[in-house]
Parts: C-alpha cells; structure tokens; sequence
C-alpha cells in the first residue's frame, strides 16, 4: 500500500472504531483526473448500510480537511460481502472454522487451487481441512489469493 493508502487506513480505522466497525482494506486508484478511493468495513454480525453510509460521510470531510487527497475524488465503503477476501494472516485467524478457497503462486501438494476449512494459522502457514482427514498447510507467503466460500450446509 502506498504511503496515501496508508494515511487513509489509518484515518479510517480511527473514524470507524468510534463506530464499533474495522477496517479491513483501502484501495486508492487514480482513475483520469479523479481518485477513487474504496473502504471495506466489517463488525461482528455483519455490516448494515446506515455503517457504510456513517462511515461515508464522516469521511469525504476528514479526506479534505486533512489534505490527504487531491483533487476530485470518489468514496465508497463497502462490506466484505459473502465471499470476504482474506488478505492478511489476522483474516485466516479471523476465518477459523470457515470455508475458504485459496489460491497459490506455486503448487501445494500438486494443486495451486485449495477448498477447506481453516482450522488454524500456525508458524506463517495457514492448515485447511480438506475433509475426509485430508489436511493441507499452505504457506501464507504463496497465497495469491484467498476467499470465503459460501458455506451453505
């Protein structure tokens, strides 16, 4: 993340813990003349609109204020949705006992593609069981990318 993500994560973690919400990602994207910044939040029990909408609109005038961006700019504050993104070590530890799908750079015990439950994060690997008492670790520096999977049982 670059240094204005990081003063934007950093504004926003503060504005949202205030309202009992986390900010689990910032991206912030040049699009033309105008930045568009995107904010996910998420709390225990999920996310309504009127947390997305306060957060917005707490935000768009500390941005300005602060002079963390310049310029025309687009906010928008998003929840992580069902199929939550896990990005950081803190997302597999929060996903524990959850299904999730991950994807590595290189193969783990043949396959780049991996469906489990996170049954822990341990030593910078992240352990899915596969089911069946089939388990996998898979180093969490080979994720590329990871998921929640809707989980309908």
């Amino acid at each position: 993340m670059d240094t204005m993500g990081e003063d934007i994560l950093r504004v926003a973690s503060e504005v949202a813990e205030r309202s009992g919400v986390q900010v689990l990602d910032v991206t912030a994207r040049r699009r033309g003349a105008t930045w568009r910044i995107a904010i996910v939040i998420d709390k225990p029990g999920g996310v309504s609109v009127r947390d997305c909408t306060s957060l917005n609109g707490a935000m768009g005038p500390r941005l300005i204020g602060l002079g963390l961006v310049e310029g025309d700019f687009r906010l928008q504050v998003d929840s992580p949705g069902l199929d939550r993104p896990l990005k950081k070590e803190q997302d597999f530890v929060w996903a524990t006992g959850k299904l999730v799908k991950v994807h590595t750079r290189e193969p783990v015990e043949g396959q780049k593609s991996h469906m489990g439950r996170v049954e822990a994060v341990d030593g910078g690997e992240v352990v899915l069981d596969c089911g069946g008492g089939a388990r996998k670790r898979i180093p969490l520096e080979q994720v590329t990318k990871a998921r929640l999977e809707v989980d309908v049982r």
